[in-house]
């Protein structure tokens, strides 16, 4: 999909499958830059009314580095 310059995008989704606030989906472009510029992110799919909960800590893991 083109999307213009400086153009604001609200995506509406609709999800089939049980929400869980625990875990996150990850949204983004393929090119690095926009990534960079904020086109790359988590959202997690809650029941209406609901919040979302803390996603577990991976450690090293989530930040790209394997020790092991």
């Amino acid at each position: 999909m083109f999307v213009p310059a400086g153009t604001t995008v609200k995506p509406a989704l609709r999800f089939t499958g049980p929400p869980d606030p625990e875990v996150p989906y990850m949204y983004h472009c393929h090119l690095l830059y926009h990534e960079d510029q904020g086109m790359m992110g988590q959202f997690v799919v809650v029941e209406k009314g609901r919040s979302a909960g803390t996603p577990p800590d991976h450690g090293d893991h989530a930040r790209g580095t394997d020790h092991g």
